[in-house]
């Protein structure tokens, strides 16, 4: 019953707020963006809204510091036949990622192929760390409405690896085949108040069968959404995560903690089987005029941002007591740069604090091409 009533609270809230649900690599490709879709009546193109419900349907490098990790996606488009790439190295931690996703959009039920391999490092008491791997890979179909919404059916096979309790050299496995449903929301281009709003939303089932070569059967229930409000010279912009879990025994912990999951605590700080995560930034332009440096080189759109996260892991009990929820809060900078009036690269900055006692202050700083 609860689960049921966290979640019509938060489509009552998308309902009345959706510019606070997003979040966008840059301000100045959402600007862009915003810029692009303003003035335009006729309907999207089935391109660019696939752009807006899979994440990251574009090239970008970025390198952070002072972790040390190096981000990549490549996107490219033959034709009716699209593939993103994805990897991730983190030298601090030794933690690796790489994902692909492959899509054609010919018909009008959009076939998706994706494979994933991730190594992620968790700390374990106060004394050392583990490991975890998880492979996995998806075959699905999209079916894309006229009306702003979407549905996405799909079969996953997940493995997990992990080194065993009784013998560290040897690993323990677990698979879980599933079948998930998605359903999904867009808001694109809302003009209220002065700002362009627009954003996105998907309610996702995983049910997982405890087939001939699989461990796991447990359902399991996930809420995300992402939206925007742009202003020429301010824009707000947060992202919201719910996982639970609703049978079973035992399903993958989530984690929390770290840059882009509560950002001013130590990295996968947190787990349990229940996760919610909400982030909220805004971003102030101070300049959007361009201040030349050298020859061809010049500074443009210098922008203040301010962050605020809150998150919780754990069973249904932890889960309801919102006085022990976790708060980030940092502030930073982002700052474009252009060459011969080509978009270059962006150099951000920022400092985070968890919102307890006896917690030092996180720095990141990087750039992104």
């Amino acid at each position: 019953m609860k689960h049921i009533v966290l979640l019509l609270f938060f489509f009552c809230y998308m309902a009345t707020a959706p510019s606070l649900l997003a979040q966008f690599a840059s301000f100045n490709a959402a600007l862009e963006e915003e810029e692009e879709g303003t003035d335009k009546k006729e309907p999207r193109s089935l391109d660019f809204r696939l752009k807006r419900v899979i994440l990251r349907y574009k090239s970008e490098i970025s390198f952070l510091m002072p972790e040390g990790e190096f981000n990549v996606s490549l996107g490219k488009k033959i034709g009716e036949f699209s593939s993103i790439a994805e990897a991730k190295y983190n030298f601090l931690r030794g933690e690796m990622a790489f994902s692909s996703t492959n899509i054609f959009t010919k018909f009008r039920i959009v076939p998706q192929f994706s494979v994933y391999d991730k190594l992620k490092f968790i700390p374990i008491f106060d004394d050392g760390k583990t490991w975890q791997r998880e492979q996995g890979m998806m075959l699905g179909g999209r079916l894309l409405f006229k009306v702003p919404a979407n549905t996405l059916t799909s079969i996953r096979y997940i493995r997990y690896s992990t080194p065993s309790e009784s013998n560290l050299q040897s690993i323990k496995l677990q698979k879980a085949t599933m079948i998930s449903q998605t359903f999904g929301g867009e808001i694109d281009s809302v003009k209220a108040i002065g700002f362009v709003h627009g954003g996105i939303f998907e309610l996702q089932f995983d049910k997982a069968f405890p087939l001939q070569k699989s461990d796991l059967e447990y359902a399991q229930m996930h809420l995300r959404s992402r939206g925007q409000a742009i202003h020429p010279y301010i824009a707000f912009e947060g992202e919201f995560n719910w996982t639970t879990l609703l049978e079973g025994k035992y399903a993958p912990p989530r984690y929390l903690g770290g840059r882009k999951k509560l950002s001013g605590y130590d990295h996968n700080e947190f787990s349990g089987l229940n996760l919610l995560l909400f982030q909220f930034n805004s971003t102030i332009i101070l300049n959007r005029h361009r201040r030349h440096i050298l020859r061809g080189l010049s500074f443009s759109n210098i922008a203040w941002r301010l962050y605020y996260d809150v998150g919780q892991v754990g069973d249904d009990d932890k889960m309801m007591n919102f006085s022990n929820y976790h708060h980030s809060l940092g502030t930073g900078f982002v700052i474009g740069n252009l060459f011969n009036d080509v978009h270059l690269w962006e150099f951000f900055i920022s400092v985070h604090r968890a919102m307890e006692s006896n917690r030092d202050l996180k720095f990141y700083f990087g750039i992104k091409i």
